[in-house]
C-alpha cells in the first residue's frame, strides 16, 4: 500500500509539474521574440526575404496549435513575391507525440498564392527550397491527419523559355481521415487559365487515397472532370476515371486501368474520343504498360474516325516516354469523297520528353490508297513542329466537293456575287511548323503535278512556301509564296516560273478550255492584300510575262480573215464582223507578251505573234477581278507568204487587219473591225496610186504620166 501511495503521489507530482510547465509556457512564451531570428535565418540560408506582418498565436493545451496571419516570402535574391499566405492554422495533438505518433488535428490554409518560374535554363525558382534534404534515416513516426482544408489558393506558373504562363486559381481542397493504411476521401476543385493558350478551364474531382507505411499512396474511385475552352476549342468536357498507385513524390508505380474520355468543338467541327492505359507496372523510377485510344471528328456530313494502340516505357526521373509497336487505323466518309471513303493504316514508333516538352514520331504505311512515310518532331515547347513527309500520291480534289463540269466553249456571263464574306485566316495564327513534303503525284484543282518537292514553314500567322518544284505537262514548275495573316488584313505574295508547259492539256484540265496550244514559258511576280476574295483580286499588283512556241489558237483563222477582207463590200463598213468558227485555227511559231498589273488590272502593249504567213502585234488590258478582257490585235501579211496557205495573200500585203478580243477571260469573243480594215485598205490604194504617179509608173498616154508631178498624179488618181 505504501508503494502504491508513493506511485500515486509521484504520478500526481509529475502531472502537476507538466501542467505547470504548459501553463507557464502558455503564459510566458512570446513567439514575436523569435520573429526576427526566423527572418534572419531565412535571409542567411536562402537569400529570401520573409515578412511576418500578421499575428502569430500559439496554444499548448489540449493541442499544440499555431495560427499565422499575413505572411510573405520573396524570390531568391529579389524583392519580388514568391509566396503569400493570408491565414494558416496548424493543430497537433500533444499526448500522442509522447508515443511517437504525429496526430495532426487540422491543417487549414486560406488566401494563399505561389509564383513558380521556370527560367530559360530550365531551372525552377524553387530549387533552393527543395534541394539538400536531409537523410530520412531514423525512427519513423506514426502519423495521421484528421482534416485538411484549402481555400482561395492560387498557383501561378511561368515558363520564360516558351513565353507561356498558367494560373491555377480558386483552389479548394477538402480531405479527412488521412492515415497510413486507411482510405481517406479527398475532394478538390480549381480554375485553370492561360492567356497565351486562350484557355479557361474548370476542374473538379474526388477520390479515395490510402497511404502505405512505406511512403506510397493508392488512389481508388478516381473521378475527375474538366470543362471549358482552350486553344480555340470550345465546349470541352473531359472525364478521368480509374485507380493507380504512386510514390509520395508523384512517381507512378502501377495502374490496372486509367481511362480518359473527352469531347469538344472547334469551329464547325465536333470531337469525341478516349484514351486508356492498361497493365501499368513500375518501380517508381521506371514504368511500362499498354495504351489504346480512339477519336472521332464530325463536320456536317463528314466523319473521320481513328484508332491507335501502342506499348510504352517511361523513365520517370528523366521524364521520357518511349512508344513502340504503334498501330493507327483511320476511316473517313463524306458524300463528296470516293465511295470507298478515306482509309489509312500506319505503323511506327516514337518518344516524348516531358522535361523539354518535346516529342519525336516516325510512321509509315498507307493513306488514301498511297504509300506514306512521315516523321514529326518538336525539340521543346515553343519550338516549331518539324515534319518530313514522303507520299506516293495525294489527290486533294477527291477530298473536296466536286465542282460541276464547264462545257467547252460555253459563254461565261459575269454575275456579281450576292455577298463577298471575309475569309477566316485565324486558323493560321497558332500554326508553328517547318518541314519538307515530297509527293510522287499531286492532284489539285484538276491539275496533275508529278515529283513534287516543297519546303514550308509557319509562325505567328505567317505561312511561307519557301520553294516548290514539280514536273507538269511536259515541263517544269518552280514557285514560292507567302501568306501573312498576322495583321488585321492578310497580305499575299507569290512567284511562279513555268518552263516548257504543254498548254493544251493544262488548259483542258484547269478550265475545260482548248482554245490555245503550244509550249509555254511563263513568269509571274505578284502581291496582294485583302480580307475578301474580291478584295484580293482587286489588290493584285506585280508583273507577268509569257512566251508560247509552236502553237495555235482555235476559233479564229486570221489568214482566212485576211482573204475574206478583200470581198467585204462597202455595205459592211462601220460594222464588226464576228470570228467564232471553232473549227478554224491560226498557227504561230511564237506568241509573247508582258504585263504590268496594278489594282487587279493587267495591261500590256507588247503582244507579238509570229508565223510563216503573218505578223501580229497588240495591246489592251485584262480585268482580273471581273475576269474580262479588252484587247486589240493588229495582224498583217508577211511579204514572203507563199504556199497553199499563203498563195492568195500577197495582194493583201501591207494591209493591217484589226481583231478585237472582248468578253469573258475564259472564253473571249474574236471580232474583226471592218471599218478600220476598209479605211486601211483605201488608204493603201491611195498611197500606191500616188506613188505610181510620182514615180511615173502610170500607163502610156495617161495625163498624169505625160505631165508628171504631184498635180498630175492627183488628177490622174481622181480621173480628171
Amino acid at each position: 500500500m505504501r508503494i502504491l501511495r508513493m506511485l500515486a503521489w509521484t504520478a500526481g507530482a509529475i502531472a502537476i509539474l507538466f501542467a505547470a510547465t504548459v501553463a507557464y509556457l502558455a503564459a510566458t512564451f512570446n513567439p514575436d521574440a523569435y520573429r526576427q531570428q526566423l527572418i534572419d535565418w531565412v535571409k542567411t540560408e536562402h537569400q529570401r526575404t520573409l515578412r511576418l506582418d500578421g499575428a502569430i498565436r500559439l496554444s499548448f493545451w489540449p493541442d499544440i496549435g499555431m495560427d499565422l496571419g499575413k505572411a510573405s516570402l520573396s524570390e531568391r535574391g529579389s524583392g519580388k513575391a514568391f509566396a503569400e499566405i493570408g491565414r494558416l492554422r496548424l493543430s497537433v495533438k500533444l499526448l500522442p507525440l509522447l508515443s511517437k505518433q504525429l496526430m495532426i488535428d487540422e491543417i487549414a490554409l486560406g488566401d494563399a498564392s505561389v509564383n513558380i518560374i521556370r527560367g530559360k535554363d530550365g531551372r525552377l525558382n524553387t530549387a533552393d527550397l527543395t534541394g539538400g534534404q536531409g537523410s530520412s534515416a531514423g525512427p519513423q513516426l506514426q502519423w495521421a491527419v484528421s482534416r485538411v482544408t484549402v481555400s482561395g489558393l492560387a498557383i501561378r506558373y511561368r515558363d520564360e523559355g516558351s513565353g507561356t504562363s498558367w494560373t491555377a486559381s480558386d483552389i479548394r481542397l477538402v480531405a479527412g481521415g488521412i492515415a497510413a493504411g486507411r482510405s481517406a476521401d479527398v475532394k478538390w476543385a480549381m480554375k485553370l487559365s492561360s492567356p497565351e493558350a486562350a484557355t479557361v478551364l474548370s476542374l473538379d474531382g474526388e477520390a479515395g487515397a490510402s497511404f502505405a507505411p512505406g511512403g506510397g499512396v493508392k488512389i481508388s474511385r478516381l473521378r475527375a472532370g474538366l470543362t471549358g475552352n482552350a486553344a480555340g476549342f470550345s465546349d470541352i468536357s473531359v472525364r478521368l476515371s480509374g485507380a493507380l498507385e504512386a510514390a509520395l513524390d508523384g512517381r507512378l508505380q502501377a495502374a490496372e486501368q486509367l481511362e480518359l474520355k473527352g469531347a469538344g468543338r472547334h469551329g464547325g467541327r465536333s470531337f469525341s474520343g478516349r484514351i486508356a492505359v492498361r497493365n501499368l507496372k513500375g518501380d517508381g523510377a521506371r514504368a511500362a504498360g499498354a495504351m489504346n485510344g480512339e477519336i472521332e471528328v464530325t463536320e456536317g456530313s463528314r466523319r473521320v474516325k481513328g484508332q491507335a494502340d501502342a506499348m510504352f516505357a517511361a523513365d520517370v526521373q528523366q521524364r521520357r516516354v518511349s512508344l513502340s509497336d504503334i498501330r493507327i487505323t483511320l476511316d473517313g466518309s463524306d458524300p463528296h469523297w470516293p465511295k470507298q471513303g478515306l482509309r489509312g493504316q500506319l505503323q511506327g514508333s516514337g518518344s516524348a520528353d516531358f522535361l523539354q516538352s518535346g516529342y519525336d514520331l516516325k510512321l509509315s504505311g498507307s493513306f488514301a490508297g498511297a504509300a506514306l512515310r512521315a516523321g514529326l518532331r518538336q525539340t521543346r515547347a515553343g519550338r516549331p513542329i518539324e515534319f518530313d513527309i514522303d507520299a506516293d500520291a495525294l489527290d486533294i480534289d477527291a477530298l473536296l466537293p466536286a465542282a460541276g463540269p464547264v462545257a467547252a466553249g460555253a459563254q461565261t456571263r459575269q454575275v456579281p456575287p450576292a455577298a463577298d464574306p471575309a475569309l477566316d485566316w485565324s486558323m493560321l495564327k497558332p500554326l508553328h511548323f517547318a518541314g519538307r513534303l515530297r509527293l510522287g503525284l499531286l492532284q489539285i484543282n484538276r491539275l496533275t503535278l508529278k515529283d513534287v518537292r516543297a519546303t514550308l514553314r509557319a509562325a505567328g500567322g505567317v505561312v511561307t512556301l519557301a520553294s516548290l518544284t514539280a514536273a507538269a505537262y511536259g515541263g517544269k514548275v518552280v514557285a514560292s509564296g507567302r501568306v501573312d495573316a498576322s495583321g488585321a488584313v492578310p497580305v499575299f505574295s507569290a512567284r511562279k516560273q513555268l518552263d516548257g508547259i504543254a498548254l493544251a492539256p493544262l488548259l483542258k484540265d484547269a478550265a475545260q478550255n482548248d482554245r490555245l496550244e503550244g509550249r509555254a514559258f511563263i513568269r509571274a511576280d505578284l502581291t496582294s492584300r485583302g480580307a475578301t476574295l474580291a478584295a484580293m483580286k482587286r489588290g493584285l499588283q506585280g508583273q507577268a510575262s509569257f512566251r508560247v512556241a509552236d502553237g495555235l489558237i482555235r476559233g479564229v483563222d486570221i489568214a482566212g480573215t485576211l482573204r475574206k477582207a478583200r470581198d467585204w463590200s462597202d455595205a459592211a463598213r462601220g460594222k464588226v464582223a464576228p470570228v467564232i468558227d471553232r473549227q478554224e485555227k491560226t498557227d504561230f511559231s511564237e506568241l509573247s507578251a508582258s504585263f504590268r498589273i496594278v489594282d487587279g488590272i493587267a495591261r500590256s502593249s507588247d503582244l507579238a505573234m509570229k508565223s510563216p504567213l503573218l505578223r501580229a502585234s497588240g495591246e489592251g488590258e485584262m480585268d482580273l477581278a471581273a475576269a474580262t478582257i479588252n484587247y486589240l490585235l493588229k495582224a498583217s501579211v508577211v511579204a514572203t507568204a507563199k504556199g497553199q496557205s499563203g498563195r492568195d495573200l500577197p495582194s493583201l500585203q501591207g494591209i493591217t487587219v484589226p481583231i478585237r478580243l472582248t468578253g469573258a477571260l475564259a472564253d473571249p469573243v474574236y471580232r474583226v473591225d471592218v471599218e478600220a480594215l476598209m479605211a486601211g485598205s483605201a488608204r493603201r490604194k491611195v498611197e500606191e496610186a500616188i506613188t505610181r504617179r510620182l514615180t511615173g509608173g502610170g500607163k502610156a498616154g495617161e495625163p498624169g504620166a505625160a505631165r508628171g508631178g504631184l498635180e498630175g498624179a492627183l488628177k490622174g488618181l481622181l480621173g480628171r
